[in-house]
């Protein structure tokens, strides 16, 4: 007689439990994170002149030539680009106000064609505000590296 009196006991007890949890984590529960991102007005272009010949790697399936912004991929190419090419991307979207970072990776034909150079330059409504060289090491046939550039206003400069 005296054990099912205990087990309702304890149900009720476990019942009780677990509601009044349930309670206790809808009370303390956050808000969801606003993100708000502010971006930055203007046309952003990026440019890039190369000392040497882009091709891509057979061994290790690399591109010629890839640049990565907020981490997606906005330009890629696996054909051979020539030194004599310029590489134009127009129309850069979601740059925002504040830092920002792009990422570019290419391939040299030859380690032993001596220093490769790449000239990055960042424009805005066709005006530069970023340029940076980034160069190879000895030995190895990738260039690459972040250009980092930083959009202190909201609208774009005209002169």
């Amino acid at each position: 007689m005296m054990r099912p009196i205990v087990a309702a006991l304890i149900t009720i007890g476990l019942l009780g439990g677990i509601f009044n949890y349930i309670e206790f984590a809808k009370r303390v529960r956050r808000p969801p994170v606003e993100i708000n991102i502010d971006y930055a007005q203007g046309e952003y272009s990026i440019e890039i002149d190369k000392s040497f010949d882009c091709v891509s790697d057979p061994i290790f399936e690399t591109e010629s030539l890839k640049v990565i912004f907020k981490g997606q991929s906005i330009f890629s190419q696996t054909a051979p680009i020539s030194k004599d090419t310029p590489v134009v991307l127009e129309n850069l979207e979601g740059v925002e106000v504040g830092e920002n970072e792009i990422f570019i990776t290419c391939n040299m034909s030859k380690p032993t064609d001596g220093l490769g150079a790449m000239r990055v330059t960042i424009k805005r409504n066709d005006i530069t505000i970023t340029e940076a060289i980034l160069t190879s090491v000895p030995g190895l046939t990738e260039v690459s590296g972040p250009i980092v550039f930083t959009i202190t206003d909201h609208s774009p400069h005209e002169h």
